[in-house]
């Protein structure tokens, strides 16, 4: 069997293509995108139509669930065009792909139900979820600075990380004895975004606080 033949049969072979297809696509807009610091219209909407971003996403809610060393070609293929486009690729994939995870089904159906929307954030735990009640049922009031959300610019929704609070103090997850933590995605609307990536390289992932 020959290499090609072998790659052709790999898990991804598929979005691998897809991904070199994009490739001169991102190389063409990599230099408006690094003087605009985000990424162009056109990559963004390559993006979205080629399905990259649910590359990590279950198979249940329209993505490949791919595993992650599978992705790595796909990864490479758009990063050896254009390093932001590629580093944009993997951050928002794994939002969507952890966040889609992990949820409950009823809210990843409202979520994915008609197309995979672009989240990007992290799940570092630097924000504070406030235990509040509303109409009978429990929720959280979110609140933090979160930092390096590459790709935010371009999301629909934000991915990130909260400690629990009840009562004013930490609960403690009786299965750790640690604090619990929790990994929220919100609508972008909910945040406030600020517009602070000025950096000499990787301009075009726009990755604002």
């Amino acid at each position: 069997m020959s290499t090609q033949e072998r790659e052709s049969d790999a898990p991804g072979a598929d979005l691998v293509a897809r991904a070199h297809a994009l490739a001169d696509l991102a190389d063409g807009e990599a230099a408006a995108g690094e003087a605009s610091g985000r990424l162009t219209p056109k990559t963004v909407a390559a993006l979205d139509e080629s399905g990259l971003t649910a590359m990590w996403l279950p198979r249940a809610l329209g993505g490949a669930e791919l595993w992650p060393v599978d992705s790595l070609k796909i990864i490479e293929a758009l990063s050896r065009a254009d390093g932001s486009t590629g580093w944009v690729l993997m951050a928002a994939g794994l939002c969507i792909g952890t966040g889609g995870s992990y949820m409950a089904p009823e809210v990843a159906r409202e979520i994915f139900g008609k197309t995979v929307p672009i989240i990007a954030g992290h799940g570092a735990a630097l924000g504070r979820a406030d235990v509040e009640s509303a109409g009978g049922q429990d929720g959280f009031r979110l609140s933090g600075s979160w930092s390096y959300a590459s790709g935010l610019l371009h999301a629909q929704y934000i991915h990130t990380g909260a400690i629990v609070y009840e009562g004013g103090a930490p609960r403690i997850d009786p299965a750790t004895g640690e604090p619990e933590f929790r990994v929220f995605v919100v609508p972008v609307e909910a945040a406030k975004l600020n517009g602070n990536w000025d950096v000499i390289g990787l301009r075009a992932t726009g990755s604002i606080d």
